[in-house]
């Protein structure tokens, strides 16, 4: 995969470099935003600081297919961030580690030590071996969120996945339904674990802990 960094802190720039490389990925380095402007239809995946116009100004000019990762000084940009059009984001001072679990959804993911397998005759998900019975509508979103797994989605979207265009005469059912996912999910006892994670202000992301 071929991915651009746009960034100014060499050290950060360095760590994950350093560890895209070595997984076998194309990393070029900009330091300016209308040199990277220029290439972006060359790369698979963007990650630079947060400049909401810049985003925006991608999302128009090159449509939602770009995924495009963006650096955050505090947890309280993230609605901001997500609105604007980036895929996902890090916050200033996470550790090289869970930024490149950050990255790992959207380069190639290995699945094998942890498979969900839905069940739609019978609204259940197995993990690990394990059976946990879901109603419908838990069943959907879940199924949803695993396809998506570790991305973050907005609430509307959804509620429209989940309910179709009806959705809007089921938000107060909504929190329900997230709330009955999560404590099944909790509950479940298995090497898997999937935890579902409210972001402020969004929507959700369902994320994946392997047990080591």
């Amino acid at each position: 995969m071929k991915i651009a960094i746009l960034q100014n802190d060499i050290k950060q720039i360095e760590a994950i470099t350093d560890t895209l490389d070595h997984a076998g990925h194309q990393v070029d380095v900009f330091f300016n935003r209308a040199v990277l402007d220029s290439q972006l239809l060359n790369f698979d995946l963007i990650i630079l600081n947060f400049d909401k116009s810049f985003i925006k100004d991608i999302r128009i000019n090159y449509g939602f297919t770009l995924p495009l990762i963006t650096w955050l000084e505090n947890e309280n940009l993230i609605s901001d961030a997500l609105f604007s059009g980036a895929t996902d984001y890090f916050i200033d001072g996470e550790e090289i580690f869970e930024i490149i679990q950050r990255i790992k959804p959207y380069i190639a993911r290995d699945n094998s030590d942890c498979s969900g397998i839905f069940l739609g005759e019978s609204n259940s998900i197995k993990l690990d071996g394990v059976k946990v019975q879901l109603t419908k509508e838990e069943f959907r979103l879940a199924h949803f969120l695993y396809s998506h797994l570790n991305r973050p989605l907005k609430e509307s979207y959804l509620m429209m996945k989940v309910w179709g265009v009806d959705y809007p005469d089921h938000v107060s059912d909504f929190d329900r339904v997230v709330s009955g996912l999560k404590s099944k999910l909790v509950g479940t006892s298995n090497a898997c674990k999937l935890r579902l994670m409210e972001i402020k202000g969004y929507g959700y992301r369902l994320i994946e802990d392997t047990a080591s």
